[in-house]
């Protein structure tokens, strides 16, 4: 392991400040916008890039000493903002084979990985006992029970089986949630699709998939924008602190309230109808904190990566009319059909592999040293960031979108959705409902990426603004 000199830390601490700033949980619009424009993304791979070439370590050590700041204008301010760095050993992680064994040590009940602080702070105000945040006992526990509700594939996918379906008798309920609301709100947009089209989309097919039909529109679209300015406002205020907003925490508490009384009163065909089915011992699973991280976790999918996926698709001519001949004359209210669509299925990794949706994977370690399967020893006590943006476009003609690269007997071990026994409990749901999604979209119509472009001929850019998102939509 080799340490960065000072320049090298203030530089990697501007970047994560400008990332953090962006939204830990919940992109910024204005912020994301201003990031693409201003290509700080790329700045900061080009940073990551350039520490990587100058040290022969893919673990890279630094500290920022308090009698350091000083020196440089601003530090202090960063610091003051920045939890992750203060006055504590940090690692920067940035070989896959490595990230996968500290990704697979945190998943060990009291092992030397733990959560990192930031994590909980920013999620413990509203997801109180939640799998994200949970070690040891508690978090196999809890792992247990979305494994459980969510049908988690025990093994990673094939190209056999690229996506598992939910449980048998829910699948195609699931399926004609996300068709039905995907009709209404994208198939039939009149002249064209925008951001803000996919943004009620996904409101409404997420409430739906997770809760039931037992609103009416509005109402779970307020539901669910309740959901998203918590959020949004949890990660300004750096989660819950002596002097938190008192507002907030009042919302808090009406919309766990709300959430509590719904799931009182759930419907069948709705993730929630499983609750029951996966009880958990010892009361260490809290299901409201559970289900509200499921519902902006699938949000999120919807309303962030399947324009991103639909985007990409359009640039690429070639793609885009190879996967209208997949698709076919394929019935698309049919899960096994769905499911069958693997050039589609390789169009949505590739999407998440290039704009990566956790870009730094946060894990601290415990109070004994770390010792890697090559003998390389981790420090105690030290904050780990594992770099998986860098990570996920440091692979063979990385900056291209090549949906054939995931065409292989065994899935690319790259970090998405992390990677080993603590990846996303609930990415195959995910993954299906963007395919379902993107398919019913691309059906009975032509396509034209209008804003913002995207040159199938050059590097695919860091960072895309989804949300200044247009589409031209033609008849077919």
């Amino acid at each position: 392991m080799e340490t960065l000199n000072f320049s090298e830390v203030a530089k990697f601490v501007s970047y994560f400040n400008n990332w953090r700033s962006r939204g830990l949980i919940l992109a910024r619009q204005s912020r994301t916008s201003e990031q693409a424009k201003e290509k700080i993304d790329a700045t900061g791979v080009e940073l990551i890039g350039e520490l990587r070439k100058n040290h022969s370590s893919s673990l890279l050590e630094m500290k920022i000493l308090p009698e350091h700041l000083a020196d440089i204008p601003f530090v202090e301010n960063l610091l003051g903002k920045n939890p992750l760095l203060s006055n504590r050993r940090m690692v920067l992680v940035l070989d896959l084979d490595i990230a996968n064994q500290i990704l697979t040590m945190a998943e060990t009940p009291d092992g030397p990985i733990r959560q990192s602080p930031l994590n909980i702070e920013l999620f413990d105000s509203f997801q109180p006992k939640s799998l994200i945040i949970s070690d040891g006992v508690e978090g196999k526990e809890r792992r247990a029970f979305n494994e459980c509700v969510l049908n988690t594939p025990s093994t990673e996918p094939t190209r056999h089986d690229p996506t598992r379906p939910v449980h048998e008798e829910f699948q195609s309920a699931f399926l004609r949630k996300i068709a039905e609301t995907a009709n209404e709100y994208l198939s039939l947009a009149d002249g064209g699709l925008s951001w803000e089209h996919f943004e009620e989309f996904a409101k409404i097919a997420t409430f739906r998939v997770v809760l039931g039909d037992n609103s009416e529109e509005d109402a779970m679209i307020g539901f669910m924008g309740r959901l998203e300015e918590i959020i949004m406002k949890t990660q300004r205020y750096g989660g819950v602190t002596s002097d938190w907003n008192l507002i907030l925490k009042w919302k808090v508490h009406k919309f766990r309230e709300n959430l509590n009384n719904i799931l009182d009163d759930r419907r069948t065909e709705s993730l929630a109808a499983r609750i029951d089915s996966c009880t958990s011992k010892d009361d260490l699973v809290d299901p409201v904190s559970e289900v509200g991280h499921w519902l902006f976790a699938l949000k999120d999918a919807l309303d962030t990566h399947l324009p991103r996926t639909l985007a990409l698709i359009l640039a690429h001519p070639d793609v885009y009319a190879r996967v209208r001949e997949e698709i076919g004359d394929k019935d698309l209210d049919d899960a096994d059909h769905i499911n069958q669509l693997s050039l589609l299925d390789g169009c949505v990794h590739e999407t998440l592999r290039l704009w990566t949706p956790v870009q730094l994977i946060l894990r601290e370690t415990s109070t004994e040293p770390v010792t890697l399967g090559d003998g390389t020893s981790l420090p105690p006590d030290s904050h780990i960031v594992i770099h998986a943006a860098f990570i996920n476009r440091n692979i063979h003609n990385a900056d291209a979108f090549d949906p054939d690269r995931w065409n292989v007997e065994k899935r690319l071990p790259l970090l998405h959705f992390n990677w080993g026994p603590r990846r996303c409990a609930g990415s195959h749901i995910a993954l299906f409902a963007i395919k379902a999604a993107v398919a019913r979209v691309l059906v009975g119509k032509t396509l034209t990426l209008k804003s913002p472009k995207i040159d199938p001929h050059s590097k695919i850019p860091q960072l895309y603004d989804h949300f200044a998102l247009e589409i031209d939509v033609l008849p077919s």
